[in-house]
């Protein structure tokens, strides 16, 4: 957990991915699945993957939420999901 929030603050997208895929891999805690999740589509979204790929991720870490009644968490990956969310083009004039 510590090593995903490592890399995604310094924005190491190759390690941070790797790491997130083998916590997921692993189904230790269900606890920080939620978390695992959010932060693949943080380093998916730094990336450059598609909004598709990113979005896939954010789906996966609410459901877990919901299924755990994780409103806390559930607070967490909406945050996430606006502030990744591509900007509204602008009005043409």
């Amino acid at each position: 957990r510590l090593l995903l929030a490592a890399c995604a603050a310094a924005g190491d997208t190759v390690t941070g991915l790797e790491a997130c895929a083998r916590m997921l891999a692993l189904g230790g805690s269900p606890l920080w699945e939620t978390e695992a999740e959010r932060l693949r589509a943080e380093l998916l979204h730094l990336a450059g993957a598609t909004a598709d790929a990113v979005d896939a991720a954010l789906s996966a870490a609410e459901a877990t939420a919901e299924a755990q009644g994780a409103i806390g968490h559930l607070r967490r990956v909406e945050m996430t999901r606006r502030r990744l969310a591509p900007a509204a083009p602008a009005a043409r004039r």
